[in-house]
């Protein structure tokens, strides 16, 4: 039996003596993660005891919203809002960190 090796379109930035190679798909899946973290996060400041729809979020956080609904949502809700990410980010990038050799985590495919 053979089997035919699987290649991989990989992009190449490069930036005088500075070069990165990224997997695309690797960069698509992470801005659909970011996208819908981001989203969690607005629905989150969004919910609580005083309920406020996501266009009054996004005014508010515009600036264009009362006073009542700038307390509510840059005061309380927003910061935990963000430590949650950050906090979540950090434990994936612990749980990333720990969970493979790193000889197969940072090598080049062959």
């Amino acid at each position: 039996m053979t089997t035919t090796p699987t290649t991989t379109q990989r992009a190449t930035l490069r930036a005088g003596p500075v070069s990165l190679r990224m997997d695309p798909g690797a960069v698509l899946f992470g801005a659909g993660v970011w996208a819908a973290a981001f989203a969690v996060g607005l629905a989150a400041v969004a919910v609580g005891d005083y309920p406020m729809s996501l266009p009054a979020v996004l005014d508010t956080l515009a600036g264009h919203g009362t006073l009542l609904t700038y307390d509510v949502v840059v005061r309380n809700r927003l910061p935990r809002a963000i430590v949650a990410m950050l906090v979540g980010a950090r434990s994936g990038w612990q749980a990333w960190c720990c969970s493979a050799s790193p000889a197969t985590r940072w090598s080049a495919p062959m």
